[in-house]
Protein backbone atom coordinates (compact mmCIF):
# COMPACT_ATOMS: atom_id res chain seq x y z
CA UNK A 1 0.00 0.00 0.00
CA UNK A 2 1.05 3.47 -0.37
CA UNK A 3 1.40 5.70 2.94
CA UNK A 4 2.81 9.25 3.30
CA UNK A 5 4.97 10.72 5.89
CA UNK A 6 4.15 12.87 8.42
CA UNK A 7 3.45 16.38 7.13
CA UNK A 8 5.66 18.21 9.92
CA UNK A 9 9.08 15.78 10.06
CA UNK A 10 11.47 14.08 8.06
CA UNK A 11 11.91 10.22 8.89
CA UNK A 12 15.25 8.22 9.22
CA UNK A 13 15.90 5.46 6.75
CA UNK A 14 17.14 2.29 7.90
CA UNK A 15 18.74 -0.48 6.07
CA UNK A 16 17.48 -2.86 8.58
CA UNK A 17 14.48 -3.53 11.19
CA UNK A 18 17.28 -4.30 13.89
CA UNK A 19 19.31 -2.13 16.90
CA UNK A 20 22.28 -3.19 14.02
CA UNK A 21 20.41 -0.30 11.68
CA UNK A 22 23.15 2.31 9.53
CA UNK A 23 21.30 5.27 8.49
CA UNK A 24 20.30 6.61 5.40
CA UNK A 25 19.59 9.58 5.65
CA UNK A 26 15.64 11.19 5.71
CA UNK A 27 12.78 11.18 3.46
CA UNK A 28 11.36 14.37 3.22
CA UNK A 29 8.05 14.84 5.51
CA UNK A 30 5.23 14.20 3.13
CA UNK A 31 6.64 12.24 1.09
CA UNK A 32 4.65 9.23 -0.15
CA UNK A 33 5.84 5.82 0.73
CA UNK A 34 5.46 2.24 -0.56
CA UNK A 35 4.69 0.34 2.52
CA UNK A 36 4.75 -3.10 2.05
CA UNK A 37 2.80 -3.93 5.16
CA UNK A 38 5.49 -5.56 7.42
CA UNK A 39 5.91 -4.31 10.50
CA UNK A 40 8.99 -5.25 12.96
CA UNK A 41 10.21 -3.81 16.41
CA UNK A 42 7.98 -0.31 15.40
CA UNK A 43 9.69 -0.19 11.95
CA UNK A 44 7.86 -0.70 9.24
CA UNK A 45 9.16 -2.15 5.24
CA UNK A 46 9.36 0.01 3.02
CA UNK A 47 10.51 -0.21 -0.61
CA UNK A 48 12.75 3.18 -1.12
CA UNK A 49 14.66 3.96 -4.43
CA UNK A 50 14.47 0.37 -5.29
CA UNK A 51 16.08 -1.23 -2.35
CA UNK A 52 14.23 -2.76 1.09
CA UNK A 53 14.11 0.06 3.79
CA UNK A 54 12.97 0.13 6.91
CA UNK A 55 11.11 3.55 8.73
CA UNK A 56 9.52 4.52 12.25
CA UNK A 57 6.11 3.06 12.17
CA UNK A 58 5.02 5.38 14.25
CA UNK A 59 5.60 8.37 11.84
CA UNK A 60 3.30 7.28 8.55
CA UNK A 61 -0.04 7.57 7.65
CA UNK A 62 -2.46 6.23 5.33
CA UNK A 63 -2.67 7.95 2.06
CA UNK A 64 -6.60 8.86 1.40
CA UNK A 65 -8.62 9.00 -1.61
CA UNK A 66 -5.65 11.06 -2.40
CA UNK A 67 -3.29 8.64 -3.28
CA UNK A 68 -1.16 8.53 -6.58
CA UNK A 69 -3.43 7.30 -9.63
CA UNK A 70 -1.40 4.51 -10.68
CA UNK A 71 1.99 2.66 -9.78
CA UNK A 72 3.99 4.31 -12.15
CA UNK A 73 2.69 7.58 -10.75
CA UNK A 74 3.91 6.85 -7.23
CA UNK A 75 7.14 5.54 -8.86
CA UNK A 76 7.75 9.36 -10.85
CA UNK A 77 6.76 10.87 -7.43
CA UNK A 78 8.71 9.13 -5.05
CA UNK A 79 12.11 9.62 -7.93
CA UNK A 80 10.77 13.56 -8.30
CA UNK A 81 10.98 14.27 -4.41
CA UNK A 82 14.27 12.20 -4.42
CA UNK A 83 15.61 15.10 -6.27
CA UNK A 84 14.57 18.25 -4.20
CA UNK A 85 17.63 19.71 -3.25
CA UNK A 86 19.29 19.56 -6.16
CA UNK A 87 20.04 22.53 -8.55
CA UNK A 88 18.02 23.86 -11.73
CA UNK A 89 19.80 24.34 -15.39
CA UNK A 90 18.16 25.22 -18.10
CA UNK A 91 17.86 22.02 -20.54
CA UNK A 92 18.87 19.71 -17.74
CA UNK A 93 18.04 16.21 -17.33
CA UNK A 94 19.66 15.55 -14.08
CA UNK A 95 21.36 13.51 -12.37
CA UNK A 96 22.85 16.53 -10.43
CA UNK A 97 20.36 19.24 -12.40
CA UNK A 98 17.31 19.81 -13.69
CA UNK A 99 14.72 21.94 -15.40
CA UNK A 100 11.11 21.89 -14.99
CA UNK A 101 10.31 19.41 -18.14
CA UNK A 102 13.71 17.68 -17.08
CA UNK A 103 12.32 16.42 -14.01
CA UNK A 104 9.58 14.98 -14.74
CA UNK A 105 10.94 13.38 -18.08
CA UNK A 106 13.38 11.65 -15.69
CA UNK A 107 10.40 10.82 -13.10
CA UNK A 108 8.40 9.29 -15.40
CA UNK A 109 11.21 7.35 -17.31
CA UNK A 110 11.95 5.49 -13.77
CA UNK A 111 8.04 4.56 -13.98
CA UNK A 112 9.17 3.08 -17.70
CA UNK A 113 6.99 5.97 -19.41
CA UNK A 114 8.33 8.29 -22.02
CA UNK A 115 7.13 11.88 -21.76
CA UNK A 116 8.31 14.69 -24.54
CA UNK A 117 10.58 16.82 -23.58
CA UNK A 118 9.27 20.11 -22.88
CA UNK A 119 6.37 21.70 -20.44
CA UNK A 120 4.38 22.64 -23.53
CA UNK A 121 4.57 19.60 -25.35
CA UNK A 122 4.17 17.54 -22.13
CA UNK A 123 0.55 19.40 -21.59
CA UNK A 124 -0.68 17.37 -24.62
CA UNK A 125 0.00 13.96 -22.65
CA UNK A 126 -3.17 12.33 -20.94
CA UNK A 127 -6.39 12.79 -19.99
CA UNK A 128 -6.74 16.51 -19.11
CA UNK A 129 -8.03 17.34 -14.47
CA UNK A 130 -8.67 20.37 -13.00
CA UNK A 131 -6.84 21.82 -9.73
CA UNK A 132 -9.67 19.56 -7.79
CA UNK A 133 -9.33 16.42 -9.19
CA UNK A 134 -5.40 16.16 -9.03
CA UNK A 135 -3.66 13.31 -7.78
CA UNK A 136 -0.42 12.49 -6.67
CA UNK A 137 2.07 12.12 -9.76
CA UNK A 138 -0.01 13.82 -11.96
CA UNK A 139 1.71 16.67 -13.72
CA UNK A 140 1.00 20.56 -13.29
CA UNK A 141 1.11 23.45 -15.45
CA UNK A 142 1.38 26.93 -15.16
CA UNK A 143 1.37 30.52 -17.12
CA UNK A 144 -0.31 31.05 -20.21
CA UNK A 145 2.30 29.92 -22.43
CA UNK A 146 2.46 26.50 -20.39
CA UNK A 147 6.26 27.62 -19.62
CA UNK A 148 6.35 25.45 -16.41
CA UNK A 149 5.83 22.07 -14.92
CA UNK A 150 4.99 20.62 -11.63
CA UNK A 151 4.21 17.28 -10.11
CA UNK A 152 1.57 17.13 -7.69
CA UNK A 153 2.65 15.75 -4.27
CA UNK A 154 -0.66 15.70 -2.75
CA UNK A 155 -2.44 18.35 0.01
CA UNK A 156 -2.47 21.10 -2.44
CA UNK A 157 1.61 20.87 -3.00
CA UNK A 158 4.01 20.19 -6.04
CA UNK A 159 7.23 19.16 -5.99
CA UNK A 160 9.34 21.29 -9.62
CA UNK A 161 12.93 22.39 -10.74
CA UNK A 162 12.08 26.27 -9.76
CA UNK A 163 14.71 28.53 -10.81
CA UNK A 164 18.69 28.66 -11.16
CA UNK A 165 18.12 29.98 -7.29
CA UNK A 166 15.90 27.35 -5.74
CA UNK A 167 16.78 24.15 -6.95
CA UNK A 168 14.29 21.60 -7.10
CA UNK A 169 11.85 22.55 -4.55
CA UNK A 170 8.39 22.52 -3.10
CA UNK A 171 5.62 24.65 -3.16
CA UNK A 172 2.02 25.07 -2.76
CA UNK A 173 0.05 24.28 -6.19
CA UNK A 174 -1.30 27.47 -6.28
CA UNK A 175 2.07 29.40 -6.37
CA UNK A 176 2.46 29.81 -10.01
CA UNK A 177 -1.02 31.23 -12.25
CA UNK A 178 -2.60 27.42 -12.67
CA UNK A 179 -3.63 26.39 -16.31
CA UNK A 180 -4.71 22.67 -15.91
CA UNK A 181 -3.13 19.36 -15.02
CA UNK A 182 -2.81 15.97 -17.10
CA UNK A 183 -2.81 12.62 -15.63
CA UNK A 184 -0.19 10.54 -17.57
CA UNK A 185 -0.22 7.59 -15.39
Amino acid sequence: SSDVCSPDLALMIRTTSGADYANLGDIPAGTVLNVTGVVTNGVAQIVYNGAVRWVNANYILPVTASGPSSSAAAVALSFALAQVGKAYAWGGNGPTAYDCSGLTTAAYKQAGITLPRTSSAQFNVGPPVTLAQLQPGDLVFYYADISHVAMYIGNGRIVHASNPTRGVVTDPVTSMPFMGGRRVA
